[in-house]
């Protein structure tokens, strides 16, 4: 079926400093098609696509696009290929509007001037086809993420992109949100547009694609028709052995209640929300985008003012006015956007891990012990398994 490829790679081969983050894959897109992607972290998904879209070059490989060998220099060149990407954290500048976004770096230019009025009505076109709920003229760090993903969308389309790749779009995503992205990509698919859909959750597999590849270990594994297959197979593909029970649940001692708030309220977000939590318990929060989930556990943690409200640890009332209380008392939120809110990017992960307890590797707050320093942020690194080569690799180079 080579006549049907709008996009194969072959014997992709990817080094970076001490790991072979792509060792010798392959991949088939046909025309039309949403093709899947799967893979355990640090799979090698994500620098998959960055040579696809010419953020890195490959050290070994070739890679043909309608029949043709391409070598792009970079993601201008992909871009003028036919090629997009939305990645999984929005990449559009949250300064500018939405019609700036779209349109930036192939502005409508006449005359020398830019046509503000044209962008403007080709924006609301796209998001039209998109069925936003938003306008052009808004600032793009006011939107949620799943419209900030729209954004990204509308801006692929803008460039009359041929092959779309959506990098964990649902990651962030609540149900509905989901949803409304899967009618997007169905859209797209049904205008023509090659899709390559990143994900780890396996509904959004049997919902949208036809095929599925799954990469493992920085290797390709093997490509399978998604009717065909079973998720005790995929998951056996994906991590390498089977898997008798997906998700185990642990038998733990409830104890003691340990954490609740009380009647916590902010005018215009949420309004008297009470809940508790005993030693070893999950409890979930849930509820529709804008119900306030988020915005009353930043109001818990000292990042935003609540107007009433009341926190207890092991019974005792704590008053927490910044972060850094809810830290010292043992609270720590982890933020919905990790880019923006939860780690400094251009940090390495040892800055990024011992940031919140800087003080405490401090002697007399003068002389970080670094030493201590990197031991801490290396175990901790390690008891999460995070993917990477040295604690002094940029936050920014993590999927």
């Amino acid at each position: 079926m080579a006549e049907d490829l709008i996009l194969e790679l072959k014997g992709i081969t990817k080094i970076f400093p001490g790991v072979k983050a792509l060792d010798n894959v392959k991949f088939q897109l046909r025309r039309g098609e949403i093709h899947a992607l799967m893979g355990e972290n640090g799979a090698g998904k994500s620098t998959f696509i960055k040579v696809i879209t010419g953020v890195h070059a490959a050290e070994e490989g070739q890679m043909f696009l309608n029949g043709k060998e391409v070598h792009f220099k970079g993601t201008q060149e992909a871009q003028q290929a036919g090629i997009a990407a939305v990645y999984q954290i929005p990449t559009s500048y949250m300064e500018l509007t939405v019609t700036e976004n779209i349109f930036i770096g192939h502005e409508i230019i006449k005359n020398g001037l830019i046509q503000w009025r044209e962008m403007n009505k080709k924006a609301e076109e796209l998001l039209a086809r998109l069925h936003a709920n938003f306008k052009v003229t808004e600032e793009v760090g006011a939107l949620t993420i799943a419209q900030q993903q729209m954004v990204e969308i509308a801006k692929a389309l803008s460039t009359d992109a041929k092959i779309i790749i959506l990098d964990e779009p649902t990651a962030a995503l609540t149900a509905n949100e989901s949803e409304e992205l899967y009618r997007i990509v169905d859209e797209l698919h049904e205008q023509g547009v090659s899709v390559i859909f990143i994900s780890h959750r396996m509904e959004d597999m049997y919902r949208l694609a036809q095929r599925v590849t799954v990469f493992r270990d920085s290797k390709y594994i093997d490509t399978f028709d998604v009717d065909a297959i079973t998720d005790k197979d995929l998951i056996k593909a994906m991590v390498g052995r089977e898997i008798t029970d997906m998700y185990p649940k642990p038998k733990v001692q409830i104890g003691q209640e340990i954490f609740k708030i009380e009647n916590f309220s902010r005018l215009g977000y949420f309004k008297n929300v009470s809940l508790n939590v005993r030693a070893g318990e999950i409890v979930g929060l849930t509820g529709l985008v804008g119900a306030g989930r988020t915005e009353t556990f930043q109001c818990v943690c000292g990042i935003e003012k609540a107007d009433s409200g009341k926190v207890y640890l092991n019974g005792k009332e704590v008053v927490i006015k910044k972060p850094g209380d809810a830290i010292e008392a043992g609270i720590i939120l982890l933020p919905e956007d990790r880019r923006r809110q939860g780690l400094i990017m251009s940090w390495s992960l040892c800055d990024n891990v011992t940031l919140p307890i800087i003080d405490k590797l401090s002697d007399n707050k003068k002389f970080i012990d670094h030493k201590r320093e990197y031991e801490l942020s290396k175990k901790y690194l390690e008891d999460v398994d995070t993917k990477a080569v040295s604690i002094f690799d940029k936050a920014s180079t993590l999927s």
